[in-house]
């Protein structure tokens, strides 16, 4: 009873990720905009979904992939692996880089300003208030050195 609760819901789970027309769908982009779907055969029948997934080798651990990821959930393009091979079988995802800030340190107003014609308004907006935490950081040494 166990295992056909298990396979129930990583069948409403595939479905949620292929159909699902809420806009908190988090998978929406990479399932449903793509136009990645569930067959007609198991989005309306979960018992053939599970004749499917026992009789193609489903033990508890195993995921379901898409042999073709860019293919529809469906007999004729799904098997169970484990994690690990599913891991393997995703496409490559493209590093985002981080924005540059100036890494030298500004000496005067010049520099200063200079630097932030540079930037962006968000990058500008963090300069900023990490110019003023410096700022108070060097006024709190002046007044205990004094």
């Amino acid at each position: 009873m166990e295992r056909i609760k298990k396979l129930y819901g990583i069948w409403r789970c595939m479905k949620y990720r292929c159909h699902s027309q809420s806009p908190n769908n988090p998978y929406a982009t990479y399932y449903r905009d793509k136009g990645i779907k569930v067959c007609d055969e198991w989005c309306e029948d979960f018992w053939e979904f599970q004749r499917w997934s026992l009789a193609h080798g489903y033990q508890e651990g195993l995921t379901i992939d898409r042999i073709d990821g860019d293919g529809d959930y469906s007999p004729g393009n799904c098997r169970w692996v484990t994690a690990a091979e599913n891991s393997k079988n995703q496409p490559k995802q493209k590093k985002r880089r981080k924005p540059r800030i100036a890494t030298t340190p500004i000496t005067d107003t010049q520099d200063f300003k200079s630097t932030m014609e540079r930037l962006d308004e968000r990058q500008k907006e963090a300069v900023k208030w990490f110019a003023l935490g410096l700022m108070a950081v060097s006024e709190g040494r002046k007044e205990a050195a004094a």
